[in-house]
């Protein structure tokens, strides 16, 4: 099943696309906590304990959709290793990446929404959700 099909079904199991909801109701953690400015977020399951780590200082439309992405690796890809990945192939992390970056801009703007906006520009959408515009160019592939 493709990333967008799985933030639909989400959605309409648990009637929000709110990524900090779902999560709760997925039985994830979220912990806001200080990161290197570099790092907006990541995934980590250990010892069955799953929780979207998001940097502290980055504003809150940013760090929701962080989570949306973080939230599309802890579905789509709950075991994966990205240092082992990113260190022997670039592609599947570059794969991954896409993916969670796909399910992430389905779940901040679902195709419902989009009838509801009169400018559906890229630009216009990344400054309505403060999603990057690189981000919303996946929502129109």
């Amino acid at each position: 099943m493709d990333a967008k099909n799985i933030a639909a079904k989400l959605i309409k199991k648990y009637k929000t696309n709110d990524p900090f909801l779902l999560a709760e109701n997925v039985g994830i953690l979220v912990n806001y906590e200080q990161l290197l400015p570099e790092t907006l977020g990541f995934f980590s399951n250990k010892f069955r304990i799953k929780i979207i780590h998001i940097n502290d200082s980055i504003h809150y439309e940013l760090a929701k959709f962080v989570c949306a992405h973080e939230l599309g690796h802890a579905l789509m890809h709950p075991h994966v290793n990205t240092p082992f990945l990113f260190n022997n192939t670039f592609l599947s992390v570059a794969k991954i990446e896409r993916e969670a970056n796909i399910f992430g801009v389905e779940l901040i703007i679902p195709d419902a929404e989009l009838n509801d906006i009169d400018d559906c520009t890229v630009g216009n959408l990344s400054r309505i959700y403060s999603v990057p515009e690189d981000i919303i160019r996946l929502k129109f592939l």
